[in-house]
């Protein structure tokens, strides 16, 4: 009887040292800078913590494949490549669906009411972008999005529903060309800041 009462603490302190090893393994993402050290893959939602994306050529502006960078209920904005360009693409909730703020023929153009970007040369890391852009008053202008270049970075301000402004900074790390020499896809990182 006194052997089983003293196998019967050494069991309970066994269990409760595999329950606590067991409990945590750091997998949770976080939007604290630094924290956390698991990337959540196909989550391309930015938050302060950097997120990397692979951009496409030839995907259409509708495309499911476009990484989503920021959505709430009434806005969107996608990540896109088309034609060697770089683009933020903004979507507006219009009659349940949503409805794009650049020109449909021409996706290098878009409305600065939305969404402003701007190339700031080149950077040795995403951190060196800390230009802040003014969005347009009113109506926007129509501007060009800008051409893209490895290892340059780009400032990019663009409205929340609320007409709350978040900056958006991207750095392209890396690219891939096809047979002809057309920028086949880029490999980009992005925060918010």
């Amino acid at each position: 009887m006194k052997m089983r009462l003293f196998w019967l603490p050494c069991l309970m302190f066994l269990f409760g040292v595999l329950c606590v090893s067991c409990g945590s393994d750091n997998n949770e993402p976080t939007d604290e800078p630094g924290a956390g050290s698991t990337e959540v893959k196909g989550d391309y939602t930015a938050t302060t913590a950097i997120k990397t994306a692979v951009l496409k050529y030839n995907l259409g502006w509708d495309s499911a494949e476009i990484p989503v960078c920021y959505e709430d209920f009434n806005r969107k904005y996608g990540l896109h490549l088309s034609r060697g360009y770089l683009c933020v693409l903004p979507f507006i909730r219009q009659d349940g669906v949503w409805a794009n703020m650049f020109s449909f023929y021409n996706v290098h153009y878009y409305n600065s009411f939305y969404v402003i970007m701007e190339d700031v040369g080149k950077v040795n890391s995403l951190p060196e972008v800390i230009k802040r852009l003014t969005l347009a008053n009113g109506y926007g202008y129509t501007l060009d999005y800008p051409v893209a270049q490895p290892n340059h970075g780009y400032a990019v301000a663009f409205k929340t529903e609320n007409d709350e402004v978040k900056y958006l900074r991207i750095l392209i790390t890396d690219y891939t060309l096809d047979a002809n020499g057309t920028v086949a896809a880029l490999t980009i990182q992005y925060q918010l800041f």
